[in-house]
């Protein structure tokens, strides 16, 4: 059969980061093994809209098209949804990422168009329900039932199969990087600091053990840690390296550093392979894993920059989140980063968190300056479903006046009952202004500008959330 899997772009335009699917890549590599004609089609960086991907689906004589799910993109998907079966009614279109997995009933009955839907990993359930699509008359007189993690309709009822977790990750194929082509995506990775110019992400762990109210990681990958065998994640960066020139990698784990002695022994594998490759950690790590000896193996093995999730300058907020950490652990792995190694340091930051009141993110504003790190973000809050929080607002009837279209980091959709909308992007003005006007900040920041093409990303995305409200 001819599948092609979509990355969809925001048809209301608030793209900025383009980076490689994996989730499309490892779907694509558990086709290709089930012998499928399989294609990836990265709406974002090919700048497709509806009609685009609706020519494009009958040109190819596609099947079956599949597209990744994010909250914010629900309504764009079910416009790319309807125009395909627009031109085509019998392309069965599959749905899956985060938003199917965190609302799976709900996705099916806002996307009429869609066919399915996966509420859990699909490397086994997709593949799966192609090979009956392509032995059945008709897939929807088929008992569905034993398809792992499926979503699907049955006499007008969403139905959803029990969910699964994939035990072994080291039975799940490499993301299809022959598909991706990771070297022909522009400069514009999840962070504009980078080393390097060629960077491809890559997954190594699945899972978080954590219950921060604002985040939902756990309810999408499962709250164990699941590990892909050290061997099996070397090969696939020397794979990146020697075959598409890839010169740094980017961990995309939600939780890379939990396991010491894991996280010890990748980085020490990559030394005595002599891999010689940057890498960095631009999604996050919890800095109370982080000591000395770990540090320093990951200084030796190429990682040059952490992201660490700070969120407050507030105890109470931090208690709040159910972030699990201290101020003072904060600033004594901080000033254990800077004291003994190189690394940079990106601090994440959340402002407009529903118990803050303005003199919480003033302190947190003041906290990140004082803590001398390279660069912070300072996010919005954003209610995302099927966080903890998102569901006690929803409850209490604070998101009434909220659409999925809103949710977006950038943009201010809530604010705690002490502050207006107004004020909290005042305050995100002024978190961004005073930390990056600051002299050591901003003249740090030169060393990492190695591009006039970094310089013009660097201009815009900041304009996004300091000039152009």
């Amino acid at each position: 059969m001819r599948i092609l899997l979509i990355n969809p772009k925001d048809l209301k335009g608030g793209h900025y980061v383009i980076i490689p699917n994996l989730g499309l890549g490892y779907i694509a590599a558990a086709l290709l093994k089930e012998k499928h004609k399989v294609e990836i089609l990265d709406c974002v960086k090919e700048n497709y809209g509806c009609d685009d991907v609706s020519r494009y689906c009958e040109n190819k004589k596609i099947d079956i098209v599949g597209f990744t799910l994010f909250t914010l993109l629900i309504n764009s998907v079910k416009e790319y949804a309807k125009s395909i079966k627009k031109i085509n009614k019998d392309i069965i279109i599959v749905l899956g990422g985060p938003h199917s997995i965190v609302e799976p009933v709900e996705t099916l009955e806002i996307i009429t168009s869609a066919d399915f839907s996966f509420w859990g990993e699909a490397e086994i359930g997709f593949p799966q329900l192609v090979n009956k699509i392509d032995k059945s008359d008709s897939i929807y007189k088929c008992d569905l039932s034993d398809i792992q993690n499926l979503v699907w309709r049955k006499n007008g009822d969403v139905i959803c199969n029990p969910k699964q977790m994939i035990e072994d990750l080291d039975k799940v194929d490499y993301p299809a990087w022959e598909l991706i082509q990771p070297n022909d995506y522009p400069f514009a990775p999840s962070g504009v600091f980078t080393s390097n110019r060629k960077i491809a992400p890559i997954i190594i762990t699945r899972g978080c053990p954590y219950a921060c109210t604002f985040c939902s990681a756990s309810k999408i990958s499962g709250r164990r840690i699941r590990k892909r065998n050290i061997n099996n994640i070397i090969e696939e960066i020397k794979i990146l390296k020697e075959k598409f020139g890839i010169e740094e990698i980017q961990i995309m784990d939600d939780n890379f550093t939990q396991d010491r002695e894991f996280a010890m022994t990748f980085c020490e594998k990559l030394i005595k392979e002599r891999v010689n490759i940057d890498w960095a950690c631009h999604n996050g790590v919890r800095l109370d894993t982080l000591d000395e000896k770990l540090l320093g193996v990951m200084r030796d093995s190429g990682c040059y920059s952490l992201s660490v999730g700070i969120e407050s300058g507030e105890q109470r907020i931090l208690d709040h989140m159910k972030k699990m950490i201290s101020i003072g652990v904060i600033k004594e792995k901080i000033k254990l980063i800077k004291e003994k190694t190189n690394i940079e340091i990106a601090g994440l930051f959340i402002i407009g968190y529903p118990e803050e009141t303005i003199n919480d993110i003033k302190k947190t504003i003041k906290f990140a300056i004082d803590l001398k790190i390279d660069r912070a973000n300072f996010h919005n809050f954003t209610p995302l479903p099927g966080s903890e929080i998102y569901e006690r607002l929803k409850k209490n009837g604070e998101l009434k006046d909220v659409t999925y279209d809103d949710l977006h980091i950038h943009d201010i959709i809530y604010a705690p009952r002490s502050m207006s909308k107004r004020m909290l992007e005042k305050l995100q003005r002024r978190a961004h202004l005073m930390f990056y006007l600051n002299p050591r900040v901003a003249f740090g920041l030169i060393k990492y500008i190695k591009s006039l093409l970094q310089l013009k990303l660097i201009f815009q995305r900041c304009s996004k959330v300091v000039f152009f409200k």
